[in-house]
């Protein structure tokens, strides 16, 4: 082992700094910085570092191989916090329940799950998301809704689970079609015109004129995605209209246009010019989602 191989807190914390810099300037996320980071300490001094001991039992002072990976972790979480956490999923969403706007996170499905929207939130949340015995695991739909208290949940009328029921299904449909063509085309910016319509209804910050125009942006992606796979040369404009018949026109099985109205909109939302309510946003987004649903079927 190497001399400068660290010795106390302040060396390490030194060594640590150093090689998170160095991860920053490869653009590696924080949330997988930690693994990586264990990859180039062991690189670097030609050691094997022991994983699997659990998060918290580093030995204080003790740094050797058998307790790097407890310290390295632990230096990350005091560093980053909730900022490592990654959701396993296929996206995230709003749902407007009662007039206010929910996080709703659409989990990435493998096999069959059974869906309930039970106001018992403790019901079903310790149920096993995988099971070895031939049953099949029960997610309850509240349960994926952000910061979704007990007490809240036990508010919900009938009809409000009805409503958070279909937004969830349509939803997850949607965004488990274009999970599976994230390599195609203008879908990675696609994506992140997607996250900004819910984080822009979500935010402190809310601008509902931003969220409306980021699924604008959201729909147009998806569709120039389409005529792009077609060899079709579309204009570059924000009218969803001329690229949907476009695409009609190049084989792209029709659907309501009423999707396509509730999305459109001017350049001027985003400046305030013109007036977006939360409702008129939250719209957008699911109609966005809806036309989700039928460009992403297409897109192979």
């Amino acid at each position: 082992m190497k001399s400068d191989f660290p010795e106390n807190e302040k060396e390490f914390n030194k060594l640590m700094i150093e090689i998170d810099n160095s991860l920053k300037e490869k653009n590696i996320p924080i949330f997988s910085r930690s693994i990586h980071s264990m990859r180039e300490i062991a690189m670097k001094f030609k050691i094997s570092i022991t994983f699997g001991a659990k998060q918290g039992e580093a030995n204080l002072g003790v740094y050797n191989e058998d307790n790097l990976s407890e310290h390295i972790n632990n230096w990350y979480q005091s560093k980053y916090g909730n900022r490592l956490k990654v959701q396993m999923g296929v996206g995230t969403g709003v749902l407007l329940i009662r007039n206010d706007p929910w996080r709703i996170i659409y989990p990435l499905i493998f096999g069959t799950v059974s869906f309930v929207c039970d106001t018992n939130l403790d019901k079903y949340k310790d149920a096993p998301s995988i099971t070895s015995d031939g049953t099949i695991p029960v997610l309850n739909i509240l349960n994926l809704i952000e910061d979704m208290s007990t007490d809240y949940a036990k508010l919900l009328s009938e009809s409000d689970l009805k409503i958070i029921v279909h937004h969830f299904i349509s939803g997850l449909d949607s965004l488990s079609s274009l999970n599976g063509i994230k390599s195609k085309p203008f879908i990675k910016e696609a994506r992140i015109d997607l996250e900004n319509a819910v984080n822009n209804i979500l935010s402190k910050q809310a601008h509902y004129g931003q969220s409306k125009w980021a699924s604008l942006q959201f729909a147009e992606k998806l569709i120039k995605c389409f005529l792009k796979e077609k060899s079709v040369e579309f204009p570059k404009n924000h009218k969803l209209s001329e690229l949907y018949n476009l695409a009609v026109n190049s084989g792209l099985p029709s659907f309501s246009t009423d999707l396509l109205m509730h999305v459109q909109c001017s350049a001027s939302v985003r400046y305030g010019e013109e007036i977006i309510s939360l409702e008129e946003a939250v719209n957008a987004h699911y109609s966005s989602l809806g036309i989700c649903y039928f460009m992403a079927k297409e897109i192979v």
